[in-house]
């Protein structure tokens, strides 16, 4: 393991870091099939729009494994594969709010073969679990296209709880799509899975 912070049975997660950038992570965003639910990959992919995009979460005070003195407004995570050492997705807390204490949940596995075996899952979990216990926070929030069929049933699984839908609000291909938003609270999640003592 490289560096891991958060370790699962399947997975662990740690900062991302720049050298992610030039690695698989470069063509996820090229790819429509990684993207088609998603607002990223709707221009090409470069390094220099991946690196933009790195120092802007870096300069608004992300969190990955650097501990930083100020409070991060996001926390991103790579998924990587505890069997083949493999980046095969990232997950983060987004909008960090320390006043009210929520944050908005966003992940993607951009490795095709990893999709489907529980690695969103276990990685849910244990950004959940930190983002609750370490962080603190309250409540986190998350939102899919109301046809990701998978997204959704991983983000109940977890115990997310669908609290609206915003009508026609992603287009993509000249065809408008709902998305649906979801909540989850703290004490719903540690109902469903116990902290360990």
């Amino acid at each position: 393991m490289y560096h891991p912070y958060l370790i699962g049975e399947k997975v662990y997660l740690r900062g991302l870091e720049r050298q992610d950038l030039s690695g698989n992570m470069f063509q996820w965003a090229n790819d429509p099939e990684v993207t088609q639910f998603m607002h990223m990959g709707d221009f090409p992919n470069s390094i220099e729009a991946l690196e933009h995009e790195y120092d802007v979460l870096m300069g608004i005070k992300t969190a990955g494994l650097l501990q930083l003195p100020n409070y991060p407004n996001n926390v991103v995570f790579a998924i990587i594969d505890k069997e083949s050492d493999k980046h095969i997705g990232n997950i983060g807390l987004f909008s960090i709010d320390w006043i009210q204490h929520i944050a908005d949940l966003r992940a993607v596995i951009g490795e095709k073969d990893y999709r489907g075996g529980g690695y969103a899952f276990e990685s849910y979990c244990l950004t959940i679990r930190y983002a609750f216990n370490r962080l603190n926070l309250r409540r986190i929030l998350g939102g899919t296209r109301a046809d990701h069929v998978a997204s959704i049933i991983a983000m109940k699984k977890v115990g997310f709880v669908q609290e609206g839908r915003q009508r026609q609000q992603f287009l993509r291909n000249g065809k408008a799509y709902d998305v649906l938003m979801f909540g989850l609270l703290r004490e719903d999640f540690f109902t469903l899975f116990p902290d360990e003592k």
